[in-house]
């Protein structure tokens, strides 16, 4: 038989020293729930519950991504691309032909950021090119054909080096 009102998975109520001790711990209640390992919500309840609710509504003590000009944290290649033309720095257009038209809704253009030494953690506005699909498939189709032709220059030499010892090998024979 079971009572009607009564959630069968329902866990044991947090205790009031567990709720004390999480929120002399941290420094908002919702710090204090990520502590005892609960939800926003619960935490709420067993503390209003316990007259121990008491949110940090203004943020002091809590510190604060400092941000501004270049500090400000960036994930991807587009922020970067971003902060570059806000700041005045690179014009939003393709460096090898031009390209720099952009979409009537959003005023987003079809350009891509390259790093010229092939390292994404240097940052540096010198190391940085913009390029549109277009110049970014071309240019790097060659790159990778110039890198076929020298592997298979290599491996021509070292066939004609290996054909050449075994043909003076035979030659001193006979």
């Amino acid at each position: 038989m079971t009572t009607q009102g009564v959630n069968p998975f329902r866990s044991k109520p947090i205790p009031k020293n567990r709720i004390e001790w999480a929120i002399s711990e941290s420094r908002s209640m919702r710090q204090a729930a990520i502590l005892i390992n609960v939800s926003y919500n619960t935490f709420k309840k067993y503390a209003d519950m316990y007259g121990l609710w008491a949110p940090n509504e203004a943020g002091h003590g809590i510190p604060k991504e400092k941000r501004g000009r270049w500090n400000e944290p960036i994930c991807n290649n587009y922020g970067i691309q971003i902060r570059l033309h806000r700041e005045g720095i690179k014009i939003q257009q393709c460096d090898e032909c031009g390209y720099s038209k952009s979409r009537d809704f959003d005023d987003k253009r079809p350009i891509i950021l390259v790093y010229l030494d092939k390292d994404e953690t240097n940052k540096d506005p010198n190391n940085l090119k913009y390029l549109c699909y277009n110049c970014k498939f071309i240019t790097y189709r060659k790159i990778k054909e110039e890198q076929k032709a020298t592997v298979s220059n290599k491996k021509v030499d070292s066939l004609r080096d290996a054909f050449m010892k075994a043909f003076d090998s035979s030659e001193t024979h006979k």
